[in-house]
């Protein structure tokens, strides 16, 4: 089973690359991720920021060398490549 963290960063870099497209600019891209959790239920939220708060600056980097929120997310050690097939859900 995929862990929460897995779920909300291929969710929050699915999200910001919907969003900013092509500008990867860091600005833009923290910019995105706040909206990312503002847009979360309240339950959600919270933990969302958090996660943002814990990983945020990598996932920058990150999202602007990497094309898919998956790699990203590997990349950044907060999903393991055991938890691909659960990439066809989201």
């Amino acid at each position: 089973m995929e862990s929460f963290n897995c779920s909300l960063c291929k969710y929050v870099v699915s999200y910001v690359d919907a969003v900013i497209q092509t500008n990867k600019s860091k600005a833009a891209i923290e910019s995105a991720m706040k909206m990312a959790c503002i847009v979360l239920p309240q339950s959600l939220s919270q933990p969302c920021f958090k996660f943002i708060a814990s990983y945020g600056s990598i996932l920058v980097e990150y999202i602007s060398k990497y094309d898919t929120s998956f790699n990203v997310c590997i990349a950044a050690k907060i999903c393991s490549n055991d938890t691909q097939e659960t990439l066809s859900c989201m």
